[in-house]
Order: structure tokens, then C-alpha cells, then sequence
């Protein structure tokens, strides 16, 4: 009997079958969230103070303190970050925080094309990022550009593209400081030589680049200043109750936790340790599978031990999560579909408009509860990482 359920699933599975009609929607919903938002002055403050990075570095002000004048919050970006926003200057704000946005989701939209999976999986992969894009879009957010750093990086070590590799990780970098930990893939360079030659060539075309605007002894002092700023919110984050910050493993640790104080340390030395240990199963290296699951591994380490971790910086534990699930063996068992559904509620959806506020705000924020699917895939890739025997128990991903 032909029912209605039977009717939904069939246009369903045609729709992600379907790579033309998802990559519109994937274009589409984000970026009309992004316009609705945009088009509020009182919405566009994160798009005001990529706009004020340009502004003060040709004026030579302090990138890094307050001017209440022109927005509310502070900068945390990079000198660099001047220059990459100076095109999207010379439009009317909501036509660049829209074109901002659209570059983003086409950057990650491309390296998920190239990952090592068949096309419906990629397209898998593209809905289940949506929500985490549509919040990106509405808070004008570049954290879809650091997932696309972390999945580029990746894309183009596998293709022996060493010198795009190492750029965008240093691109990551100059920009928004977790950019560094795509770093973590060189074990997985096969020309190391070249990799090194063509990242130290990137650093100091990267670090000069604000020449273009400034001069030399401005950007040296904003790099000091940017360091200053960075430990300044860090230990603001970790000492505060600020619902917005910190959902991250650290604050679900140190908020559960209260009123015992765990240092930080604590927390972030053994993540490191854990984060390094399956690198030293050297024979491993060769096998796709392995390196997809660090791949995944390293991109919820940011947002699991990062103070500074936003919901909207989900969107980077989200991928990962998302390769980790679709380059299994079997990633459409009973079981695994109900744990994704999980994923999806706790740690994409629970800080969203369809989450009841009350619960928002003094379960899911007040704890840190976001980040705990995220935390728990994570252990998931390192007990994997460790125990698999990669070279006798994997099949393709493209299966």
C-alpha cells in the first residue's frame, strides 16, 4: 500500500539523490537567512566590526579596543583580515554581508565536493550542515570558512597540493587563530620538503600583506596587541557565566563542575595527549579511513577546547561530526541514524529558536550541554584512531 510515509521518503531520498537541487538549497536557505538579518542594522554588528578591522588599520587605531560608536563587542581577527574585507567595502552593507556569506558557503560547498565520497553522501553531508550554516548566516559568522580551511587543507594534501594546503591553513591562521590546528595534517603530507617551502613562503606573504594599507610598524604592534586580546578573552570566558561563550567541553566541565575550580590544564593537556596518540600508529597513515577520522577528530578538538566556542562555531564540530558518520562502513544502521538524530537535536538544534527558551537558557547554555554529542563523537574517533586495525578491517568510503 502506497502510504504518505512512503510518498516522503521517496521525495526525500530523490532530493539528496540529487546534487543540482541540493547544492540550490544549500545556497539558498543560508543566504536568505543572511538577507533577513542583514537587512536589520541592529543584526548586522558582526559584519560592522569585519568592516571596522579595515577601517582602523588605515587609520592606525588599536584594532582590538572598544569603539561603542560604531559597534558593540570586539574584534578578535587578525591584521590580515583588513585586507580580504576591503572588496566587500566598496557595497552597501547588506549587499556585502551578503556576498561575505555566499563566499563561505561556496568555499565549503566545493571542498565537500572533493572529499573521498560518492555524491550522495557529499549531499548528506550538505543538509545536515544547513541549520549550522542558516545560524552562521543570521549572526554574519566566518566560522563556515574555518570548516572550510580544516576540509581544504585535508582535500589538497591527499592531492599532493602541497602549496594550497599549507596556504589556506596559514590563511586560517592570519585570520582567526584556529585556523592553526590544520596544521595537525602535515603528519599526512607526503612532501614534507615542499610543505615546509611553500608555508614559510605563505607566512611572510601573509604577514606583509597588510602593506597594502599600512605600514610595517602597525602591523607588528597589531600582532602584539592581538596576542594580548586573545589571553585577555580567554580567561574572560573561562571565569564567566556568560551563556553565549564557552560551549564547549571546558565549559561543560567547569560549569557541572562549580563550585570546584578545575584548572584549565587539567582539561586541555590530556585533550592534546589524546588528540596526538593515534599518530603514533605510523602504519596507519595510508589508509583513507584513518585520515578522515582525524580529519574529524581534529575539527571538534577546536570547538571542544576552545573557551571562545560559540553556537555558531558548531558548524565546525558539525562537519566533522558529519565526515566521521558518512565515511563509515555503514553509516545508515538503526543505531547510527538514532545517534545522528541525537547529534542533530542536542548539538545543532538546542540553541536554536526551536528549542524551547527556558530550556535553552538554564539547561542547554547554563551547562555547556551543546558540546556534549560533539565531545562524545570526538572519544568515539580517538578509541577508533587507536584500536582499529585499519589495514585489514576498511572498505571504500565511496562504497
Amino acid at each position: 500500500m502506497y502510504t504518505l510515509r512512503t510518498y516522503i521518503k521517496e521525495k526525500s531520498l530523490s532530493i539528496l539523490r540529487n546534487s543540482r537541487w541540493t547544492n540550490i538549497i544549500w545556497y539558498c536557505v543560508p543566504l536568505l537567512a543572511t538577507l533577513t538579518k542583514a537587512l536589520r542594522l541592529s543584526s548586522r554588528n558582526n559584519y560592522l566590526i569585519y568592516k571596522g578591522v579595515l577601517n582602523h588599520t588605515l587609520e592606525k587605531l588599536n584594532l582590538y579596543n572598544y569603539y561603542p560608536s560604531e559597534y558593540f563587542d570586539k574584534n578578535h581577527y587578525g591584521i590580515v583580515f583588513s585586507v580580504l574585507i576591503w572588496p566587500f567595502t566598496f557595497l552597501p552593507d547588506v549587499l556585502g554581508a551578503l556576498l561575505y556569506q555566499a563566499l563561505q558557503l561556496w568555499g565549503l560547498q566545493y571542498v565537500i565536493r572533493k572529499l573521498p565520497m560518492d555524491a550522495f553522501r557529499q549531499n548528506i553531508l550538505l543538509f545536515y550542515l544547513i541549520f549550522e550554516a542558516i545560524a552562521n548566516g543570521q549572526n554574519l559568522q566566518t566560522n563556515t570558512f574555518i570548516a572550510f580551511v580544516m576540509m581544504g587543507a585535508f582535500v589538497w594534501i591527499e592531492n599532493k597540493e602541497e602549496g594550497k594546503a599549507v596556504f589556506v591553513t596559514l590563511l586560517g591562521t592570519f585570520i582567526k587563530i584556529y585556523g592553526i590546528v590544520a596544521a595537525g595534517l602535515f603528519f599526512f603530507v607526503k612532501n614534507k620538503w615542499n610543505y615546509i617551502r611553500y608555508g614559510i613562503l605563505s607566512a611572510a606573504v601573509l604577514f606583509l600583506l597588510p602593506l597594502l594599507i599600512t605600514n610595517l610598524d602597525f602591523i607588528i604592534q597589531s600582532y602584539k596587541d592581538w596576542y594580548t586580546e586573545l589571553v585577555i578573552k580567554n580567561n574572560a570566558n573561562l571565569n564567566a557565566d556568560n551563556p553565549y561563550q564557552n560551549l564547549s567541553a571546558i565549559g561543560l566541565i567547569t560549569r557541572i563542575a562549580k563550585p570546584v575550580m578545575i584548572p584549565m590544564t587539567l582539561i586541555v593537556i590530556p585533550a592534546v595527549i589524546l588528540q596526538l596518540a593515534p599518530l603514533v600508529r605510523f602504519k596507519n597513515y595510508s589508509d583513507i579511513h584513518f585520515r578522515l577520522t582525524f580529519l574529524s577528530s581534529l575539527m571538534l578538538f577546536i570547538i571542544l577546547y576552545s573557551t571562545s566556542t560559540e553556537a555558531s562555531t558548531h558548524i565546525i564540530g558539525a562537519a566533522g561530526v558529519g565526515i566521521w558518520w558518512l565515511t563509515k562502513d555503514q553509516p545508515f544502521t538503526n543505531a547510527l541514524l538514532w545517534f545522528m538524530l541525537f547529534v542533530l537535536i542536542l548539538g545543532t538544534l538546542s540553541t536554536t529558536d526551536l528549542m524551547p527558551d527556558y530550556i535553552n537558557m538554564h539547561f542547554i547554555r547554563k551547562y555547556s550541554l551543546k558540546a556534549l554529542p560533539y565531545w562524545m563523537v570526538w572519544f568515539a574517533c580517538i578509541y577508533t584512531m587507536i584500536t582499529k586495525d585499519y589495514q585489514t578491517e576498511s572498505i571504500p568510503v565511496t562504497s
